[in-house]
């Protein structure tokens, strides 16, 4: 099988989604029995906001080391194939990833998005309020456009928490 950084860092991505797969990748050390096991990501130990990753080696492939780190909120990933001072590029990568993109704040969850007008009912508008925070990577000088999908008016009845754009 052959793979490139760009897959394992999809493939780690996809794997972060799923809190019960960031348990075990965080996990430093455990003991089952009499056997412990500790974890080799020495970023665990070393980086501020390291939440976990994979070490591997392959005599073909060489070291591999996938590290990802959360700040305020944000989630980045480094990859690292046959590097020869893989954990000092990948703290570099890290902070340089941290700095120059930080996350925006989009929306909040609870902001109203917008007054949406409502035909069959007493009330006339209903506002529609963001179901969770939105952030976003910017480098310095981006600017984001948000974009919403939302019905230009909605026919009673409507239940609170109803799904109604995105």
């Amino acid at each position: 099988h052959y793979s490139t950084a760009r897959d394992m860092a999809l493939l780690t991505a996809e794997c972060l989604t799923r809190e019960e797969l960031v348990t075990v990748l965080s996990t430093r050390e455990v003991t089952i029995g009499s056997r412990t096991m500790t974890n080799h990501n020495k970023l665990l130990w070393n980086y501020e906001g390291c939440i976990g990753g994979k070490t591997g080696y392959t005599l073909l492939a060489g070291r591999t080391l996938i590290t990802c780190a959360q700040r305020e909120g944000q989630r980045l990933v480094a990859v690292t194939l046959n590097d020869g001072n893989d954990w000092a590029d990948h703290t570099a990568l890290l902070d340089y990833g941290f700095s120059s993109f930080p996350a925006e704040t989009v929306i909040r969850a609870g902001e109203t998005v917008v007054d949406l007008p409502v035909t069959g009912s007493l009330t006339r508008f209903v506002p529609v309020t963001a179901a969770e925070t939105v952030r976003y990577p910017l480098c310095e000088g981006e600017e984001l456009t948000a974009r919403y999908d939302i019905p230009d008016t909605m026919a009673a009845p409507l239940v609170q928490g109803q799904k109604v754009g995105r």
